[in-house]
């Protein structure tokens, strides 16, 4: 039969559709040009001074060691450009996932541990496994349940928590482990008081007033 299938004949090729769609990355590939490296490259380095320090930081904000923060940096940035498809979106550690990371796992063994180590990276892959499980199940629909009022809510609280957290890194001054936030607050202002000079307060305070009264007054305040 001419209408048979030849035994030798090659199987047919995916689509460029399909295959756009499982690897994003062939669509842009194809006309990438020379001067889209450069300018990409130098994107790239300007990124690069800013996200290592951070990713570091953030690290340790989860209460890892700075490494881990390299890690997370560098694998999702590259998983996302060649399998991505938002040009606009951050990739990388956040700040509020370091700070439930540490929330979370804290609660199980002490920070900076080999247990604790291990815990994180367990919950990293439990997590990883939801989301590409909510991905093909549609389940992004849930997020419309959560209310602006309890978002902004969240994200300024986790800031302040986020500031009191790091404050002995930036004052220099010694801190309990694991103190509540509101405890927290007290330490901060108790060191404060005892490591710095009454003189030295109120240049402090003093330079805070400039630096907000300028604002206030260009506003109309």
């Amino acid at each position: 039969m001419t209408g048979g299938l030849d035994s030798g004949a090659r199987a047919p090729e995916p689509a460029p559709g399909a295959l756009t769609r499982l690897f994003p990355a062939y669509g842009w590939l194809k006309g990438y040009g020379r001067e889209d490296l450069s300018k990409d490259f130098t994107a790239a380095l300007v990124i690069t001074v800013l996200l290592v320090p951070q990713s570091m930081a953030y690290a340790m904000l989860a209460g890892l060691p700075p490494i881990y923060g390299l890690y997370a940096l560098i694998v999702p940035t590259v998983v996302y450009a060649l399998f991505g498809t938002s040009r606009h979106m951050p990739v990388g550690p956040p700040a509020l996932m370091a700070l439930l990371t540490l929330t979370s796992v804290s609660a199980l063994a002490r920070p900076g541990t080999e247990e604790y180590i291990g815990l994180v990276l367990l919950l990293a892959l439990m997590v990883g496994v939801l989301q590409l499980a909510i991905g093909p199940l549609g389940m992004g629909f849930i997020t419309n349940f959560i209310s602006r009022p309890v978002l902004s809510g969240f994200v300024y609280a986790s800031a302040v928590i986020i500031l009191l957290s790091q404050a002995k890194h930036l004052l220099g001054i010694r801190l309990p482990d694991e103190p509540s936030t509101p405890m927290l607050a007290v330490e901060i202002s108790r060191n404060i008081v005892s490591k710095y000079r009454a003189a030295d307060i109120e240049v402090l305070f003093t330079h805070v007033k400039l630096q907000v009264r300028e604002p206030l007054e260009t506003a109309g305040w």
